[in-house]
């Protein structure tokens, strides 16, 4: 919303210049060839540096900012760290290798998250980056005592027996991208033993994470129960690898 001043600056520049470029050739005198070639090129010269210098002046740091959201990005992924405060520091949003940190809900480490995935909503005519985090017991996070205006808003959306659940942290108040910010989580999410829904996203149902959880209950299940092999068959094996690189 605030862009709109300069937008309409622009539009008025832009529309003035062109006047201007009219104005100009029709008062400009052709060449004694009666050729209009350089009439022309001398005509759209002087639109486009009308053109870049308002820009210029309207927009300053455009080409400028997005050479440092690019170096910031490339800097993010290097390290495999992102994070801002908000404008009054009281608030902070971290990602590393521990987990993701937000002042309001405190330390959610990977092993507590099973999907993530970012979106960005469009509010008013105001986007609304959302780095959306599915995680185990939600309202261990929001009932902390600095989470109380936030979990007011999931108290119609989320039971309070829930045992998974997704929480929505807007990314723009710390100043961070919040597609850099997703994929920096996947990528340190990975690194967690837990298993995780890797393809999960806000569409994904209820049923289908229940469905999910379910199968990594009983592989983990089927892991524990899974007797030792014995001496016997540990010898074999031995053998049978030792025969195998002698053959080899």
């Amino acid at each position: 919303m605030k862009e709109q001043p300069k937008q309409g600056s622009l539009a008025l520049a832009i529309v003035g210049s062109i006047i201007a470029g009219i104005v100009w050739f029709r008062r400009h005198d052709p060449p004694s060839d009666d050729s209009p070639f350089i009439a022309v090129m001398t005509c759209l010269s002087f639109l486009l540096f009308v053109l870049y210098v308002g820009g210029s002046i309207l927009f300053p740091d455009l080409w400028s900012k997005r050479g440092k959201d690019s170096a910031r990005r490339r800097v993010a992924l290097q390290r495999r760290r992102i994070g801002g405060f908000t404008w009054s520091h009281k608030q902070c949003l971290r990602i590393d290798q521990e987990g993701i940190f937000e002042t309001r809900l405190g330390m959610i480490a990977w092993s507590q998250v099973l999907g993530l995935s970012a979106q960005t909503l469009i509010v008013n005519d105001v986007e609304m980056p959302l780095l959306r985090v599915y995680l185990r017991d939600p309202w261990r996070y929001l009932e902390n005592e600095t989470s109380a205006l936030m979990a007011y808003g999931y108290r119609m959306q989320l039971a309070r027996d829930a045992r998974h659940g997704r929480i929505d942290i807007v990314t723009r108040p710390y100043r961070v991208d919040v597609e850099t910010a997703c994929e920096i989580a996947r990528e340190l999410r990975k690194d967690c033993a837990e298993p995780w829904i890797e393809d999960w996203s806000a569409a994904t149902s209820a049923a289908v994470v229940e469905q999910r959880l379910r199968e990594f209950e009983l592989l983990a299940a089927t892991q524990l129960e899974a007797p030792p092999p014995t001496p016997a068959v540990r010898a074999t094996l031995q053998a049978d690898s030792r025969q195998h690189s002698a053959s080899g």
